[in-house]
C-alpha cells in the first residue's frame, strides 16, 4: 500500500537515488536541503513498505497582476517516481495531494516546467487539466522547457 507523508531529512539518500535515475540534470543534496527548508508541507514522499518510491516538492509564490491585484500561485518544482513504479498512479497521487494543498492555501493556479522531449509527463499533465502557456528556450542545459499551468479557481472567465 502506498502512503504519502511529509519529507524528513533521513529521506535524502532515497530521494537522491530517484532523482539521479529520473533526471539528466539531477538536483544535488545541498539543493534538496535548501528546498526542504523553504517548501515545508509541500515536500511529500510516496512510500511503499518502508521504501520511498516517489516524491513531489512545490512552493507558493505571490505576484501582482492588473486584473486581480495580489495573487498566490503554486509552483511544482519537481515530481519523480521510481522507474519500476511508474504507470501505477503514484504520480497522480502526489499531484492530487499537492494541487489540493495549494488550493487550500488559496493559490489560484499551479505552474510547472517540463522538458519538450518528456511527452509522457506532458500527457499526464494535460489529462490533469494543465495547458501549455509558453516555451522557454534553453531552460535546461540541453533542451527547451514548456511552461504548463492549471487554473485552480475561476479567474475572470478564464476557466
Amino acid at each position: 500500500m502506498v502512503t504519502l507523508r511529509k519529507f524528513k531529512a533521513g529521506d535524502l539518500p532515497q530521494i537522491l537515488e530517484i532523482e539521479r535515475e529520473t533526471f539528466p540534470e539531477p538536483w544535488n543534496e545541498s539543493f534538496f536541503r535548501y528546498i526542504a527548508g523553504v517548501s515545508g508541507d509541500l515536500f511529500m514522499v510516496a512510500e511503499e513498505e518502508g521504501r520511498i518510491i516517489g516524491y513531489i516538492v512545490a512552493e507558493v509564490r505571490e505576484s501582482s497582476d492588473k486584473l486581480r491585484g495580489e495573487v498566490l500561485w503554486g509552483h511544482i518544482l519537481n515530481v519523480a517516481v521510481r522507474a519500476e513504479k511508474r504507470s501505477r498512479g503514484i504520480g497522480t497521487l502526489l499531484m492530487d495531494f499537492i494541487e489540493e494543498k495549494l488550493e487550500s492555501l488559496k493559490a489560484s493556479q499551479v505552474l510547472l516546467e517540463v522538458r519538450v522531449s518528456n511527452t509522457r509527463a506532458q500527457s499526464l499533465y494535460r489529462r490533469r487539466g494543465y495547458i501549455v502557456t509558453s516555451r522557454v528556450k534553453n531552460y535546461y542545459v540541453d533542451e527547451d522547457a514548456l511552461i504548463m499551468v492549471k487554473y485552480l479557481i475561476e479567474i475572470a472567465g478564464i476557466i
